[in-house]
Order: C-alpha cells, then structure tokens, then sequence
C-alpha cells in the first residue's frame, strides 16, 4: 500500500518548481491471452508491427499527444517494445497497440471511421500472445473514466484488480528558444 506517495510526491515536484500532471488508472491482468475471441480479419488487411513512419499518426491520435516531447517519447515506444498493428490494403495504419515502458498494453486506438469491426481485440490478441509467450504478464492500465475500454478489457477476459494504479507525469514547459 502506498498511502501518501501522491501528495509526497506533488510536494517534491512543487519544491522543485517542475510542472506535473497526475491520472489515475485501473489495471486488468489477462491469465491467458489465448482464449481472447476475436473475428477473422478481412483478408484485405494485413498484420504488421510499428515503424517510426507511424509515429506522427500515433502522436496526433493519443491524448498526451500533440508535441515534440510526446513525439519523442512515442518514437522511442516504437523503436523499443513490441507492437502490433493492422494495415489496410494501402499500407496505411488503421489499427495499433503497443507496450509502454512498464510492459503494459498501452497506446491502443483504432482510426474512428474503422471501429466496430473487432480490431483492437485482434491487434491486443496478436501483441498479447506474443508477449505472453515469452514469460511476461498480459496487463494494461485504463483510465477512470475510460469505460468504453474498462467494458472492452472486461468482455475480452480481462480481470479488474482491485487497487487503483496512479502516474503522475512531467509535463514540460514549451521550450522558449533560449537557453
């Protein structure tokens, strides 16, 4: 248990002057990612992992994304963890899930106009089994007040542990150009 880390924490980065963002999330733990249900994917569409030309769609799609900083960071995402995606006939992105640094499934989405169609569950299955495979727990941590994914996670088979799961990210001032 972990009473007091937040305001221990809030008071250190005031100290400091540093500019912090807290959420807090819910974590659910797959047991076998296997008996995850999905559909058949369209034979049109093809599997594949992240590549750092997803990176500005990846940044413009996320909810802390949106700047360099974030850029960087979903950049070294790419290049460092696993990942799987869905590509359409095109080769353009319209699926995706990868790891965050923690090893849990994050950065999920899928492009509105293809929502619906089972995607996030085949792209979470995919990187999921591959994970699982090598020894590592299946998990991810979803936001409070994300219940269309809480529902998703659920249904798919995924456990809700009971205790809640808290970051509290730098946020860094917009650099000014000068040193």
């Amino acid at each position: 248990h972990q009473d007091g880390i937040y305001e221990a924490s809030q008071d250190a980065a005031a100290a400091k002057q540093v500019q912090t963002s807290p959420s807090s999330y819910f974590t659910y733990l797959h047991p076998d990612p296997n008996k995850i249900h999905t559909r058949q994917l369209d034979p049109s569409l093809k599997f594949s992992t992240l590549n750092s030309s997803h990176v500005d769609l990846l940044n413009e799609t996320w909810a802390y994304g949106g700047c360099e900083h974030s850029r960087g960071y979903l950049a070294t995402l790419v290049h460092s963890f696993p990942s799987s995606c869905i590509l359409d006939s095109n080769g353009r992105l319209i699926s995706w899930s990868l790891l965050d640094p923690f090893g849990a499934l994050a950065h999920g989405y899928t492009l509105p106009e293809h929502r619906g169609r089972g995607y996030m569950a085949i792209v979470n299955k995919v990187l999921a089994t591959r994970v699982h495979a090598s020894g590592y727990p299946i998990y991810g941590n979803v936001a409070l007040d994300n219940l269309r994914m809480q529902k998703c996670l659920e249904y798919w088979g995924f456990q809700r542990l009971s205790l809640s799961c808290h970051f509290i990210y730098h946020t860094p001032k917009p650099s000014t150009g000068s040193i």
